[in-house]
């Protein structure tokens, strides 16, 4: 009996041994490694396990949290260098937009896109046509019976420009026109190029009211609080994060008060 629990013990000491050194091998992804890994296709987080901060095994509650998207999630990789782990731990303010982008990523927007041949010395005047083109159709009174189809032209012609051209084709003096094309295609294309628009707003290229939109954009759609009061939603405010300050953080990127806003669209904000 001894010899059996004996032989027991060294059994679940040896699985533990073998499990403990498996998660020793395992290397923390950079988010940007992450993306980059997801933006190739890397669809091997299918197969991976999701353990908590410490690599053990999920508790009822943060499952819960998993599945409402109150979760950070790192990737790690094994000896392979094959993603094998996801770990989770609560979401931060700090840490919402890299969540943001992988959620975006993990469901691979770009696969079976239809690219589009393109021109790459020729594309302003190509982007000027989309940007009129949508801008009338949503100015129009009987222009939105067009806009889904104008939308879906404009999201291949702009989306292979960027994919096949690269950025730097674009003129700085064409962001913004770019920025509101990509505002009405799905969201993850927005993440996808989140961090370009960033970049882009810190050189002054991309406005100070597209940068709001973009955030709070990204924020709704994703289940957060816009902080910046820019969405709209059946003639009311989609929910504001603290909203008492939110006058306060419009005033610092010179936009007008949220009650003069409010009027703008129509209703008042009280």
């Amino acid at each position: 009996m001894k010899v059996s629990v004996l032989i027991f013990a060294t059994i679940i000491f040896s699985l533990a041994c073998k499990q403990n050194n498996a998660r020793k091998s395992l290397s923390k992804l950079s988010l940007e490694e992450t993306l980059r890994r997801l933006n190739k296709g890397d669809h091997q987080f299918y197969y991976a396990n999701y353990t908590d901060s410490l690599g053990k095994d999920l508790t009822p509650e943060l499952t819960q949290k998993l599945t409402t998207g109150k979760l950070k999630r790192d990737f790690y990789v094994n000896e392979n260098d094959s993603i094998n782990e996801i770990r989770v731990s609560i979401l931060k303010d700090a840490d919402i937009f890299d969540e943001i982008q992988l959620r975006s990523a993990m469901t691979f927007p770009m696969k079976n896109f239809p690219f589009e041949k393109v021109n790459c010395k020729e594309i302003s005047e190509k982007i000027n046509n989309s940007i009129n083109k949508d801008q009338q159709a949503r100015a129009s009174e009987d222009g939105f019976k067009n806009i889904v189809d104008i939308d879906k032209v404009n999201k291949k012609l702009i989306i292979s420009i960027i994919e096949k051209c690269g950025w730097s084709s674009i003129d700085s003096s064409q962001i913004n026109d770019v920025f509101l094309l990509i505002q009405h295609m799905e969201s993850e294309y927005m993440a996808r190029y989140y961090p370009v628009f960033i970049e882009y707003h810190k050189k002054g290229a991309l406005s100070n009211v597209n940068f709001a939109r973009m955030i709070d954009r990204l924020l709704m759609n994703n289940g957060f609080e816009q902080i910046y009061g820019t969405q709209v939603v059946d003639l009311s405010f989609y929910a504001i994060k603290d909203i008492e300050n939110v006058n306060v953080r419009r005033q610092k990127l010179g936009l007008d008060s949220i009650e003069d806003y409010a009027k703008r669209n129509g209703f008042i904000h009280k």
